[in-house]
């Protein structure tokens, strides 16, 4: 490990300055901190969200924000925005539908599960060969939409988000600000690109 001062410590890192929200460009170190920060404080998550993901979620921008320092903290932050996301979603899952998810079987019957966790929700999904066939349940959403393949993993969840009209978009009444719809996921982080050349040891 090298040993650097602290005056190295809060240099910009010359890989996150090569990146830009347009691109590959150049940008001066006050532009790409002020620039970044900007960007991921589009993304909010709304008061229904338990405290604890909230915690998680803003420990997620307070770690891009700092990568105009060091690049690799980009990674450290998408890694942990999947997770915050993941659970704000599980989060918000059952109270959506009242703690009872409605399903189609594969005979076209209505099915419910109904839980008062998603631990214990994602339990009772799997059990008893639910989700393959000859029984084949998939979730009923309630926006009208066909059924569709749940299987309680992220994707899914997002896929939900979208059905059901839980995710929104970022507002643009001010900088930083996010949808105004009561949802807790209203926006993904962009992160910059995974690789980037001159990047500092």
């Amino acid at each position: 490990m090298i040993i650097r001062t602290l005056a190295e410590l809060q240099e910009a890192d010359a890989a996150s300055l090569k990146l830009a929200p347009w691109g590959l460009g150049r940008m001066k170190a006050e532009d790409a901190a002020r620039v970044w920060q900007e960007q991921v404080a589009r993304y909010d998550l709304s008061t229904q969200v338990p405290e604890t993901t909230r915690l998680a979620f803003e420990r997620v921008r307070t770690i891009f924000s700092y990568g105009v320092l060091w690049y690799d903290l980009y990674t450290v932050a998408g890694d942990q925005a999947r997770l915050s996301i993941e659970q704000a979603l599980c989060d918000r899952f059952l109270p959506f539908y009242n703690g009872t998810v409605p399903f189609t079987d594969a005979q076209q019957q209505a099915q419910s599960i109904t839980a008062a966790t998603y631990e214990d929700f994602y339990k009772e999904l799997h059990a008893g060969g639910r989700l393959r066939k000859p029984k084949t349940w998939k979730l009923q959403p309630v926006s009208g939409r066909s059924a569709m393949r749940f299987d309680g993993m992220l994707d899914s969840l997002l896929r939900w988000a979208r059905v059901e009209g839980t995710a929104g978009r970022p507002a643009r009444s001010r900088p930083g600000s996010a949808a105004a719809r009561p949802q807790e996921l209203r926006g993904a982080p962009g992160l910059p690109p995974g690789d980037a050349p001159g990047r500092r040891g």
